[in-house]
């Protein structure tokens, strides 16, 4: 019987992927229409062929990046990326975390000023949610100064919630301690300090201990927004509220 020597043919998906490759510039406009997985599939393969100009530039777009960031099972894939980047001195992750805290500062100037305070739970959970994903990817690869920015952006947003907004505390106690764990990392211990006194000072005066520390189901995120908002139609997705099982170990983001 005569052995086949044959390579298997590529399937539709990946000549599909290459073909968008090699005429990236004429279709990168459509490659936003496709869901998420396809764009890090394509951008994935342009890691694969050693196109380092062209991966730079895609993940220092910081709407790319978010999308990519969702996939959450690729997870180390998007280090990967990031790393054969940083390895040609770009500076992906800084690019990133200053994207996200200027888009931070836009959201708040248009939900606040001297007159008027609209900040609530409703309309800054996706961008809460978005950081937290954001700097915890950026902590796990040891870019701390990134991952640092990032957090700050997000106690920016606690700063201005009303702390009778419902899961207020909840909150409050992600975003420090996520900022206390980037800042200790990277040994920024004054700052790092200062936080701390103020998250024991809130647990304290609330009576938070491992027994009462939130562990909502997932549907808590939507009654909290629909609360704030008073609109019964939101249904907002619930990875930020996952945060508090995973500290139970049943599920992470």
């Amino acid at each position: 019987m005569l052995e086949k020597s044959m390579a298997e043919p590529n399937t539709l998906y990946q000549l599909s992927t290459s073909a968008i490759i090699q005429n990236f510039l004429e279709l990168r406009h459509g490659l936003d229409l496709c869901p998420e997985n396809i764009i890090f599939d394509v951008i994935f393969e342009v890691f694969q062929r050693s196109k380092i100009d062209l991966l730079s530039s895609e993940l220092s777009h910081f709407p790319t990046f978010s999308k990519l960031l969702k996939i959450g099972d690729k997870r180390a894939c998007l280090h990967k990326m990031l790393q054969a980047t940083a390895e040609l001195n770009k500076n992906i992750p800084e690019i990133i975390s200053q994207a996200f805290y200027m888009d931070v500062d836009k959201l708040l100037s248009k939900l606040c000023s001297t007159n008027f305070n609209n900040c609530a739970l409703s309309n800054t959970y996706k961008t809460l949610e978005l950081g937290f994903n954001l700097g915890g990817f950026l902590c796990e690869a040891g870019w701390y100064p990134a991952g640092t920015r990032v957090h700050r952006a997000c106690v920016n947003i606690l700063r201005k919630l009303n702390q009778s907004e419902p899961n207020y505390i909840f909150v409050k106690l992600e975003c420090l301690s996520k900022l206390l764990h980037s800042l200790s990392s990277y040994c920024q211990f004054t700052e790092a300090t200062t936080i701390y006194s103020e998250l024991s000072t809130f647990t304290r005066e609330k009576g938070i201990t491992s027994e009462t520390y939130p562990t909502w189901p997932a549907s808590t995120m939507s009654s909290a927004a629909t609360t704030s908002s008073r609109a019964t139609t939101t249904t907002p997705t619930p990875g930020l509220w996952r945060l508090s099982r995973r500290r139970q170990g049943t599920q992470g983001i």
